[in-house]
Protein backbone atom coordinates (compact mmCIF):
# COMPACT_ATOMS: atom_id res chain seq x y z
CA UNK A 1 0.00 0.00 0.00
CA UNK A 2 3.04 2.34 1.14
CA UNK A 3 4.64 1.84 -2.74
CA UNK A 4 1.35 2.35 -4.14
CA UNK A 5 0.95 5.63 -2.38
CA UNK A 6 4.16 7.01 -3.47
CA UNK A 7 3.61 5.70 -7.30
CA UNK A 8 0.58 7.81 -7.22
CA UNK A 9 1.69 10.98 -7.43
CA UNK A 10 -0.74 12.27 -5.76
CA UNK A 11 -0.51 15.46 -3.34
CA UNK A 12 -2.96 13.52 -0.86
CA UNK A 13 -0.68 10.75 -0.67
CA UNK A 14 2.25 12.83 0.52
CA UNK A 15 0.27 13.63 3.84
CA UNK A 16 -1.00 9.61 4.60
CA UNK A 17 2.99 8.84 4.08
CA UNK A 18 3.80 11.96 6.38
CA UNK A 19 1.95 10.53 8.90
CA UNK A 20 3.30 7.10 8.93
CA UNK A 21 6.85 8.67 8.87
CA UNK A 22 6.09 10.57 12.08
CA UNK A 23 4.57 7.93 14.02
CA UNK A 24 6.40 6.14 16.38
CA UNK A 25 4.67 3.61 17.16
CA UNK A 26 4.83 2.03 13.23
CA UNK A 27 7.35 -0.99 12.72
CA UNK A 28 10.58 1.24 11.72
CA UNK A 29 10.77 -0.85 8.44
CA UNK A 30 7.46 0.55 7.03
CA UNK A 31 8.75 3.78 8.64
CA UNK A 32 11.61 3.84 6.33
CA UNK A 33 9.28 2.74 3.27
CA UNK A 34 7.02 5.42 3.60
CA UNK A 35 9.88 7.85 3.62
CA UNK A 36 10.65 6.40 0.77
CA UNK A 37 7.20 6.64 -0.73
CA UNK A 38 7.29 10.26 -0.17
CA UNK A 39 10.42 11.07 -2.20
CA UNK A 40 8.20 9.93 -5.14
CA UNK A 41 6.01 12.78 -4.82
CA UNK A 42 7.26 16.47 -5.40
CA UNK A 43 5.01 17.89 -2.56
CA UNK A 44 6.54 15.10 -0.03
CA UNK A 45 9.77 15.16 -0.73
CA UNK A 46 9.69 19.06 0.24
CA UNK A 47 8.37 17.80 3.32
CA UNK A 48 11.47 15.79 3.96
CA UNK A 49 13.92 18.67 2.99
CA UNK A 50 11.87 20.76 5.47
CA UNK A 51 12.36 17.83 7.94
CA UNK A 52 16.03 17.79 7.22
CA UNK A 53 16.43 21.55 7.69
CA UNK A 54 15.05 21.39 10.64
CA UNK A 55 16.87 18.60 11.69
CA UNK A 56 13.88 16.86 13.91
CA UNK A 57 14.67 13.43 12.61
CA UNK A 58 15.59 10.35 14.67
CA UNK A 59 19.27 9.01 13.86
CA UNK A 60 17.43 5.69 12.44
CA UNK A 61 15.66 7.70 9.64
CA UNK A 62 18.84 9.65 8.67
CA UNK A 63 20.17 7.39 6.58
CA UNK A 64 16.56 6.39 4.68
CA UNK A 65 16.22 10.68 4.87
CA UNK A 66 19.48 11.07 2.87
CA UNK A 67 19.07 8.24 0.54
CA UNK A 68 15.43 9.34 -0.66
CA UNK A 69 17.16 12.94 -1.13
CA UNK A 70 19.60 12.19 -3.17
CA UNK A 71 17.58 9.78 -5.45
CA UNK A 72 14.63 11.92 -5.98
CA UNK A 73 14.11 13.31 -9.66
CA UNK A 74 14.30 16.91 -9.19
CA UNK A 75 17.27 18.72 -9.66
CA UNK A 76 16.74 21.11 -6.66
CA UNK A 77 16.41 19.02 -4.13
CA UNK A 78 19.15 16.62 -5.30
CA UNK A 79 21.54 19.62 -5.28
CA UNK A 80 21.01 20.45 -1.18
CA UNK A 81 21.21 16.35 -0.76
CA UNK A 82 24.48 17.30 -1.85
CA UNK A 83 25.47 19.99 0.21
CA UNK A 84 23.01 18.97 3.33
CA UNK A 85 24.26 15.29 3.57
CA UNK A 86 27.56 14.85 1.43
CA UNK A 87 28.29 11.36 0.63
CA UNK A 88 30.95 9.67 2.92
CA UNK A 89 34.33 9.08 1.83
CA UNK A 90 35.97 6.67 -0.35
CA UNK A 91 39.20 5.09 -0.08
CA UNK A 92 41.81 7.49 0.94
CA UNK A 93 39.48 9.87 1.80
CA UNK A 94 38.59 10.44 -1.97
CA UNK A 95 35.40 13.02 -1.53
CA UNK A 96 32.58 10.49 -3.57
CA UNK A 97 29.89 12.49 -6.11
CA UNK A 98 26.63 12.90 -5.62
CA UNK A 99 24.66 9.95 -6.98
CA UNK A 100 23.07 11.34 -9.32
CA UNK A 101 27.03 11.94 -10.79
CA UNK A 102 27.78 8.63 -10.12
CA UNK A 103 25.30 7.42 -11.84
CA UNK A 104 26.19 9.30 -15.19
CA UNK A 105 29.51 7.51 -15.41
CA UNK A 106 30.59 4.39 -17.31
CA UNK A 107 32.75 1.71 -15.79
CA UNK A 108 34.61 -1.50 -16.75
CA UNK A 109 32.39 -4.60 -16.14
CA UNK A 110 35.13 -7.14 -16.33
CA UNK A 111 37.60 -5.19 -13.76
CA UNK A 112 33.99 -4.40 -11.66
CA UNK A 113 33.55 -8.51 -11.86
CA UNK A 114 36.51 -8.95 -10.25
CA UNK A 115 36.39 -6.14 -7.71
CA UNK A 116 33.11 -7.74 -6.98
CA UNK A 117 34.80 -11.30 -5.63
CA UNK A 118 37.60 -9.47 -4.58
CA UNK A 119 38.12 -6.81 -2.92
CA UNK A 120 34.50 -4.84 -2.54
CA UNK A 121 33.79 -8.57 -0.46
CA UNK A 122 30.23 -8.70 -2.34
CA UNK A 123 30.88 -12.30 -3.15
CA UNK A 124 31.19 -12.85 0.40
CA UNK A 125 27.04 -12.80 0.74
CA UNK A 126 25.86 -12.28 -2.82
CA UNK A 127 25.80 -14.43 -5.21
CA UNK A 128 25.81 -14.14 -9.13
CA UNK A 129 25.51 -16.78 -11.37
CA UNK A 130 26.79 -19.92 -9.39
CA UNK A 131 29.63 -17.85 -7.69
CA UNK A 132 29.08 -16.19 -4.09
CA UNK A 133 27.32 -17.00 -0.88
CA UNK A 134 23.60 -17.21 -0.57
CA UNK A 135 23.10 -14.12 2.27
CA UNK A 136 22.06 -10.92 0.98
CA UNK A 137 19.61 -10.87 -2.06
CA UNK A 138 20.84 -13.02 -5.50
CA UNK A 139 22.17 -10.25 -7.90
CA UNK A 140 22.34 -11.98 -10.79
CA UNK A 141 19.47 -10.05 -12.85
CA UNK A 142 19.78 -7.07 -10.56
CA UNK A 143 20.53 -4.68 -12.95
CA UNK A 144 17.25 -5.32 -14.62
CA UNK A 145 15.30 -4.74 -11.50
CA UNK A 146 17.00 -1.18 -10.37
CA UNK A 147 18.58 1.59 -11.50
CA UNK A 148 22.02 2.77 -11.74
CA UNK A 149 20.95 5.14 -8.96
CA UNK A 150 19.27 2.86 -6.79
CA UNK A 151 22.30 0.56 -6.71
CA UNK A 152 24.46 3.06 -5.68
CA UNK A 153 22.01 4.19 -3.24
CA UNK A 154 22.04 -0.11 -1.91
CA UNK A 155 25.87 0.23 -1.77
CA UNK A 156 26.19 3.61 0.36
CA UNK A 157 23.11 3.39 2.38
CA UNK A 158 22.62 -0.35 2.86
CA UNK A 159 20.12 0.40 6.04
CA UNK A 160 17.79 3.03 4.11
CA UNK A 161 15.60 0.23 2.65
CA UNK A 162 16.18 -3.48 4.03
CA UNK A 163 14.75 -6.15 1.44
CA UNK A 164 11.92 -8.34 3.33
CA UNK A 165 13.23 -11.48 4.45
CA UNK A 166 16.45 -10.37 4.43
CA UNK A 167 16.42 -8.23 7.98
CA UNK A 168 19.17 -8.96 10.53
CA UNK A 169 18.35 -10.28 13.51
CA UNK A 170 20.24 -10.97 16.73
CA UNK A 171 20.29 -14.26 18.95
CA UNK A 172 21.55 -14.26 22.34
CA UNK A 173 21.67 -17.44 24.07
CA UNK A 174 21.41 -18.38 28.17
CA UNK A 175 24.81 -18.94 28.37
CA UNK A 176 25.69 -15.24 26.82
CA UNK A 177 26.81 -16.10 23.31
CA UNK A 178 25.50 -13.84 20.10
CA UNK A 179 25.32 -14.70 16.53
CA UNK A 180 23.87 -12.47 14.13
CA UNK A 181 22.62 -13.03 11.58
CA UNK A 182 19.18 -14.08 8.57
CA UNK A 183 16.69 -15.78 9.86
CA UNK A 184 16.24 -18.93 8.21
CA UNK A 185 14.03 -20.79 10.27
CA UNK A 186 11.63 -20.27 13.58
CA UNK A 187 9.81 -23.13 14.49
CA UNK A 188 8.46 -23.81 18.35
CA UNK A 189 12.09 -26.21 18.95
CA UNK A 190 14.44 -23.95 16.94
CA UNK A 191 15.92 -20.65 15.57
CA UNK A 192 17.93 -21.32 12.67
CA UNK A 193 20.10 -17.98 11.58
CA UNK A 194 22.45 -17.63 9.10
CA UNK A 195 25.60 -15.47 9.49
CA UNK A 196 27.49 -12.71 7.40
CA UNK A 197 29.97 -15.93 6.28
CA UNK A 198 26.67 -18.07 5.22
CA UNK A 199 27.05 -20.39 8.12
CA UNK A 200 24.22 -21.86 9.43
CA UNK A 201 23.41 -21.75 13.14
CA UNK A 202 20.65 -23.50 15.06
CA UNK A 203 19.55 -22.39 18.47
CA UNK A 204 17.15 -24.56 20.64
CA UNK A 205 14.47 -22.40 21.27
CA UNK A 206 14.09 -23.50 24.73
CA UNK A 207 17.78 -21.85 25.25
CA UNK A 208 17.22 -18.83 24.04
CA UNK A 209 17.76 -15.22 26.07
CA UNK A 210 16.85 -12.67 23.51
CA UNK A 211 15.61 -12.68 19.92
CA UNK A 212 15.78 -9.40 18.42
CA UNK A 213 15.35 -8.07 14.56
CA UNK A 214 18.27 -5.06 14.34
CA UNK A 215 17.74 -1.83 12.85
CA UNK A 216 20.44 -2.16 10.60
CA UNK A 217 21.26 -3.99 7.69
CA UNK A 218 23.57 -6.92 7.88
CA UNK A 219 25.45 -4.95 4.65
CA UNK A 220 28.08 -3.61 6.14
CA UNK A 221 28.37 0.13 6.10
CA UNK A 222 30.89 2.35 4.28
CA UNK A 223 31.85 -0.17 2.23
CA UNK A 224 33.11 2.41 -0.39
CA UNK A 225 35.90 3.11 1.83
CA UNK A 226 37.93 0.07 0.08
CA UNK A 227 37.36 1.45 -3.61
CA UNK A 228 38.13 4.11 -5.51
CA UNK A 229 35.74 6.49 -6.99
CA UNK A 230 36.65 4.53 -10.67
CA UNK A 231 36.66 1.25 -8.82
CA UNK A 232 32.94 1.83 -7.19
CA UNK A 233 31.60 2.68 -10.88
CA UNK A 234 32.85 -0.25 -11.98
CA UNK A 235 31.53 -2.48 -9.67
CA UNK A 236 27.97 -0.98 -10.14
CA UNK A 237 28.53 -1.20 -14.04
CA UNK A 238 28.93 -5.07 -13.64
CA UNK A 239 25.54 -5.49 -12.05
Amino acid sequence: TITALGTSGDVRAAKVLADVVYEEVQPLDRRRAAMKAMGAIRQGALELQALAEKGEYEELLRETLAATLHTVQWKDLKEYASKKFPLPPGKDAQPVPPIAELATRSGDVTKGSVLFHSTASCAQCHQVGSLGKNVGPNLSEIGKKLTKEALYESILYPSAAISHNYESWLVVDQDGNQVTGLLVSDTAASVEIRDAKGINHTIPRANIDILKKQDVSLMPADLQKVLSVQELVDVVEYL
